[in-house]
């Protein structure tokens, strides 16, 4: 079984619990209803270079499990989107990303635990191609250093399975072509 017990000690019927057996296991069946919506805009231009804007989105509106309703509630927001926004003329190029996650209720939501709250992180980067072949790529992931929203059920108080929890990170990268 899951929960593996010690024998009872003398006088009682039920053994302390020795430990929990956590493999994941498909005990239920699960329903998803949503939606995936994605666009893509592209705008060449003599004198100013290509522009590019992309947006990609889910939306969660039924997430059934073990016969209890889901969506919205902890871990599985309604909404996830991702956005791009590109530029490149020449050797130049530069480009926002940002991505957000909805808000989503406690689990603990009939105690009046407030939600989790909607998280938003952008990542801009700028690139140069002329220099012996090689690409220079700068950037920063969370530029804003927005922290994760707090999540009132995790221990850690915030949910890496859900939001983007890595502070301001700068980076620079190298590519080259052969």
């Amino acid at each position: 079984g899951l929960v593996v017990r010690n024998p009872p000690s003398a006088g009682e019927s039920v053994g302390t619990i020795a430990f929990v057996n956590t493999n994941f296991q498909n005990v239920e069946a699960a329903t998803y209803d949503g939606w995936d919506l994605g666009n893509k805009y592209i705008k060449e231009t003599d004198n100013f270079g290509e522009f590019r804007a992309s947006v990609d989105a889910t939306y969660l509106s039924s997430y059934e499990f073990a016969g209890a309703e889901l969506a919205g509630d902890d871990n599985y927001p309604d909404w996830r989107w991702t956005g791009n926004t590109a530029w490149r003329k020449g050797d130049w190029a530069a480009s926002m990303y940002v991505y957000f996650i909805d808000e989503y209720k406690s689990v603990f939501d009939a105690f009046d635990i407030p939600p989790t709250e909607a998280q938003w992180v952008f990542n801009p980067q700028v690139s140069y191609s002329g220099f012996f072949d090689t690409k220079i790529t700068v950037g920063v992931n969370n530029v804003f250093n927005t922290e994760p929203s707090r999540d009132k059920d995790e221990t850690l108080t915030v949910n890496p399975a859900v939001n983007i929890i890595q502070p301001a990170f700068w980076y620079v990268r190298l590519t080259r072509d052969f």
